[in-house]
């Protein structure tokens, strides 16, 4: 999807909710996909290299916060063995962290957001719209 698309979401969408956030991400950033359905609403987002305990999904008010990071693999320090007597000749991989933030309609059941981590793809399914939500930490499964 580029910019000039996004204009048919800014009103009178479902996707309204996700307007503000509808554009490309920066170079690094999180892509993901957003799906609309009858009853919910699904963000997919890419995250290879990145295991359940690395990511963190978080409600607060309306603003769904999607945040990933894992540490660099042990052989990042030059000329270190690690552990097993393994010297890294070349180490490339480092520190990596990603953050995407989405503003929710007001009214989500919160309780009934969930998300699920699947090779490499996070899947975060939101219901539409309901009266009354408050904050809370979403599991990742």
């Amino acid at each position: 999807m580029n910019n000039r698309n996004l204009s048919i979401f800014t009103t009178g969408s479902l996707l309204e909710p996700f307007s503000s956030y509808l554009q490309s991400p920066a170079a690094g950033a999180m892509p993901v996909d957003v799906e609309d359905s009858k009853s919910e609403w699904r963000i997919k987002a890419d995250l290879p290299g990145f295991a359940r305990q690395d990511v963190k999904v978080k409600l607060d008010d309306d603003i769904l916060s999607i945040k990933a990071s894992h540490v660099a693999q042990p052989g990042d320090e030059d000329d270190a063995e690690n552990d097993n007597g393994i010297r890294y000749l070349i180490s490339e991989r480092s520190c990596s962290s990603l953050e995407r933030k989405f503003r929710l309609a007001a009214g989500i059941d919160n309780a009934a957001i969930s998300a699920s981590l699947k090779d490499g793809v996070l899947t975060v399914t939101v219901p539409k719209p309901n009266p009354g939500s408050n904050g809370r930490e979403i599991d990742v499964n």
